[in-house]
């Protein structure tokens, strides 16, 4: 299931300015996001 998060939510996410210049990208913040995330049993 996480393996298709990345191809499936990169596009949805819009960056600020000021996120993109401190070095976030879509792919940091939903492996982060994924990473506290547990999957359901």
């Amino acid at each position: 299931m996480k393996q298709a998060a990345l191809p499936c939510l990169r596009h949805r996410l819009i960056l600020k300015a000021e996120a993109e210049l401190e070095g976030f990208d879509p792919d940091r913040i939903l492996t982060d996001v994924l990473a506290a995330t547990p999957l359901p049993k």
